[in-house]
């Protein structure tokens, strides 16, 4: 018996056992339960170890409303505790008729079915690697409440529309945490997702991924989403690295059509561009609307869209642009941007497009650093704007769209700071600016208006620079009140060399004064800052027009480039007042005037400098001229100013200081320091062919001081020359100093040989210099007077230090150790103080002038005291040699 009872437990175990294993082989891999409207706790109906059997339990019974209705139930809940896969020819049903929750293979959800599908981070994978009739995933039928909860579906590849999910008209989905990822849709719609007729998807969290859409034909749209007469929101959902593979397919990301779309702290990257591997084509767009509202609040985009070639077929090579591509198309739409989102990297044609009477208002915005325009706007509505968005640094992908945005209806620009945004200059009538002020301690910029007797009729603060010189320049234009006072309290540098190309006080990114403006800008002693690092059209830092009445007082002005004009100052038809302010370290390339070039202007610079200025015109081999300041048809008065350092890279430029053309100049206590220094060896400047050069002018110099300018260590001269005085100019100079200055000559008075200038030099010292005094000269009157000369000397035989050709009158002058050549001391002439001649140089011959001074006095007596004549002879020496010995 003992035996036998044995027997019986060790059978009952293996019993048992094999129960035990049985169970495990087969687990549970999906749940159903009911939910009653108003309970939380829901009615198990089963647990199954079959997918296909649960699922159809589950839609059966979801789908019975009658049923549904009997038993209380609200709404059917699956759980899903393993990944399901379809088998391997993607069919997730064995059975022919498919059955309640299967419909062509797809999982299926009947009609009006209130249905929760758990996936507990679970993966539904249809498996396609080519495209089927009807290969979605999941099939949502009319007006079914579907909510899915925490996992992924995948797999799906169609060639009819939806990939993933498929939900017909009326249906309300709600994703919670799910990933739309790798469908496709060969020849149709709706990738991802497929919805149309009045259904309604919404999404918290999750994703959008890697869903392609278009084959080898073109025009399908909605790589992610496809939406028809539907409604989509979008919370905190990332949108990656969706495609379409054609071209001319539209809204990689998302396509809606006669829908409501509202995105929400989501993420878009990579959408849209072009992937050979996975031969996908840069889209038409990302986000593409018809007949629709969409509405964007704290999302980023980032690294969406490519640039669109066609190249016609047996034209290759020759490849242009159709059908440019966006980021947002807008035809008979609505966008509203808002909440802090932002676009940067990314790479369309066009960010935005609005067409066929579509309105868009976009708020608290940043557009930078994408390689793309922003916006091209063919037909848009009345009250489109931007409001306190940022722009900078959005530059196109090719030359055919060259503007940061293209208008063909008025825009507003509300507190927007424009960067380096560019503007098409035709369309500049469309652009509307807005700015609010801020207070007095958050400003960088305060503007206020005067009336005729000094009353402040306006005073406003703003706490964007850009805002405020365009509010500034706006008013000015008015001529409302006498003139606009402009306060600078911070350093302004520019991105990149653009200020701006936006608005009243910017023209082709330089900061601009207005036709006719009256302004004064006050800079405190700050700088304005271009920051160029290479030559630009208009590369100048500040542009005034004709017209304008401008005052700049205390501050620096630097960084310009231009190849067309200054590259500090270009002054066209004004008047300016410089007082304090130093124009430096400023390029022309190609053109005049690398500190200031003022045409048919009035100049008068008080106090400041002209420094460090360089002409750099050898690449054009162009021949280019006004280091500190090039002056045409004006008048310049300068006093009290430094013009120190100015350069040329070019051996044939001329006037290094200054530059005049048909001017009246007047030079009072000013400083020319180092102008036009250079050694020609390797890539350093050249020495200049003068430091002032005047032509057709009008020249007048006092108590100005010219020192260290020509080459430092006398060497690569040329023919310069320090002062260069040429075809009907007057030149008069009054208690002035030439100390180390080397060039050729000091003074070359008539450059092309005829007598048409004159010039007046007195209580002057002209010592210690690598140069000849004055050169081989025509000129219709000439006087040094009360001049002390030393010491000067150029560094080759055979140069005297005055040659010349018209007749030289020495007045009452200390000639220390001065030579001249023998067959031009006729044309010398000496005077006492009062003007009486005491002799001429023929008389002497040549040679040195000290001895000349010393006979002259003696001449002098002799005809107090009765002699008839006096004559000397001395024989002639080299001008290198210091004296000679005489001879009777």
């Amino acid at each position: 018996m003992k035996k036998l009872f044995a027997i019986l437990v060790a059978a009952c175990m293996l019993a048992g056992a094999l129960c035990i294993t049985a169970f495990a082989a087969d687990p549970i891999v999906l749940r159903v339960q009911a939910l009653k409207s108003g309970e939380a706790t829901p009615i198990l109906i089963g647990e199954y170890t079959d997918f296909q059997d649960g699922w159809n339990e589950a839609m059966a019974l979801a789908g019975a409303s009658d049923e549904m209705k009997a038993n209380g139930y609200d709404r059917i809940v699956v759980d899903l505790y393993a990944d399901w896969n379809a088998d391997d020819d993607g069919e997730f049903t064995d059975e022919i008729w498919n059955g309640a929750g299967f419909d062509n293979d797809t999982i299926y959800i009947p009609e009006a079915a209130k249905v929760t599908l758990n996936l507990n981070d679970h993966t539904i994978n249809r498996g396609l690697t080519k495209d089927e009739d009807d290969g979605e995933v999941i099939f949502i039928n009319d007006d079914a409440d579907v909510i899915i909860n925490n996992g992924t579906i995948t797999g799906g590849y169609s060639n009819s529309e939806g990939g993933g999910l498929y939900i017909e008209g009326g249906a309300n989905v709600t994703l919670n945490n799910v990933h739309i990822e790798d469908n496709h849709v060969l020849r149709d719609d709706g990738a991802g997702i497929y919805m149309y007729g009045g259904s309604t998807l919404t999404m918290n969290g999750g994703s959008l991924k890697n869903n392609t859409v278009g084959g080898s034909t073109s025009n399908y749209s909605g790589g992610a989403i496809y939406a028809y007469q539907s409604t989509v929101i979008l919370n905190n959902v990332e949108i990656k690295n969706n495609q379409t593979v054609k071209a001319v397919n539209r809204g990689a990301a998302i396509y809606a059509k006669e829908s409501t779309v509202s995105i929400n702290e989501c993420t878009f990257d990579g959408n849209g561009t072009a992937n050979e591997a996975k031969k996908a084509f840069a889209a038409l767009s990302i986000i593409h609307a018809v007949e629709s509202s969409i509405e964007i609040k704290k999302s980023t985009f980032t690294n969406n869209g490519a640039m669109f070639f066609y190249i016609p077929e047996g034209k290759s090579g020759r490849g242009y642009v159709q059908n440019p591509s966006t980021l947002i198309t807008l035809k008979e739409s609505t966008l509203t941007i808002e909440g802090g989102c932002s676009f940067s990297n990314n790479a369309p044609v066009y960010l935005i497009e609005s067409t066929n009477d579509s309105m868009f208002y976009i708020s608290e915005t940043t557009f930078s650093n994408n390689n793309a325009s922003v916006l091209l706007s063919s037909d848009h509505l009345e009250g489109s704007c931007f409001r306190d968005c940022t722009f900078n640094n959005n530059r196109a992908p090719h030359a055919y769209f060259p503007y940061s945005f293209e208008m063909g209806d008025d825009i507003t620009f509300f507190d927007c700071y424009l960067g380096n945004s560019k503007f098409n200059e035709d369309e500049t009538d469309h652009i509307r600016y807005a700015y609010s002020t801020s207070t007095k301690e958050e400003a960088v910029i305060r503007v206020s208006s005067l009336l005729a007797d000094g009353t402040i009729a306006f005073d406003a603060y703003y706490k964007d620079v850009v805002a405020g010189w365009n509010s500034a320049m706006e008013i000015a234009k008015t001529n409302a009140y006498d003139r606009v006072v402009v306060d600078l309290y911070t350093d302004w540098t520019a991105v990149d060399g653009e200020f701006c190309n936006a608005g009243a006080g910017f023209d082709y990114d330089a900061v601009y004064f207005p036709e006719n403006v009256k302004v004064t800008l006050n800079m405190n002693g700050h700088t304005i800052n271009r920051a160029m690092t290479t030559w630009q059209y208009n590369g100048e830092v500040i542009s005034i027009a004709k017209g304008a009445n401008v005052i700049i007082n205390d501050g620096t002005i630097k960084g310009g480039w231009s190849c067309n004009g200054a590259g500090g100052i270009h002054i066209n038809g004004a008047y300016v007042e410089l007082n304090n302010v130093n124009v430096v370290g400023n390029v022309a390339d190609y053109e005049d005037g690398a500190g200031i070039a003022a045409l048919n202007s009035t100049l008068i610079m008080k106090g400041g400098s002209l420094n460090d200025n360089v002409i750099d015109s050898v690449s054009h081999t162009i021949f280019c001229c006004g280091g500190g300041l090039y002056a045409e048809n004006s008048t310049i008065v300068l006093e009290g100013v430094e013009i120190k350092n100015n350069q040329t890279l070019d051996s044939w430029s001329n006037g290094l200081g200054i530059y005049l053309e048909e001017c009246d100049v007047t030079i009072d206590q000013c400083i020319f320091d180092g102008n036009g220094v250079g050694d020609t060896s390797g890539d350093k400047p050249y020495p200049a062919y003068s430091t002032i050069y005047a032509n057709d002018s009008v020249l007048t110099i006092t108590k100005t001081s010219f020192i260290n300018n020509g080459s430092p260590d006398g060497t690569n001269l040329g023919d310069s020359t320090v002062i260069d005085v040429d075809t009907d100019t007057n030149l008069t100079m009054d208690e002035c100093i030439f100390r180390n200055n080397a060039a050729k000559f000091l003074f070359n008075m008539d450059g092309i040989g005829h007598a048409t200038s004159s010039f007046h030099i007195k209580n002057t010292t002209i010592t210690d210099n690598k140069s000849a005094v004055l050169a081989e000269d025509h000129f219709i009157s000439g006087c040094f007077e009360k001049c002390t000369f030393s010491n000067n000397e150029y560094p080759e035989a055979f140069i005297y230090d005055f040659q010349p050709i018209s007749k030289l009158i020495f007045r009452d002058c200390s000639m220390g150790d001065s030579d001249y050549p023998e067959f031009r001391a006729k044309n010398i002439e000496f005077q006492d103080a009062d003007g009486n001649v005491l002799g001429v140089g023929s008389i002497f011959g040549a040679g040195s002038l000290t001895m000349v001074v010393s006979l002259l006095a003696l001449v002098a007596s002799c005809v107090a005291i009765g002699f008839s004549f006096f004559v000397y002879k001395k024989t002639a020496v080299p001008a290198s040699a210091a004296s000679g010995e005489d001879e009777e």
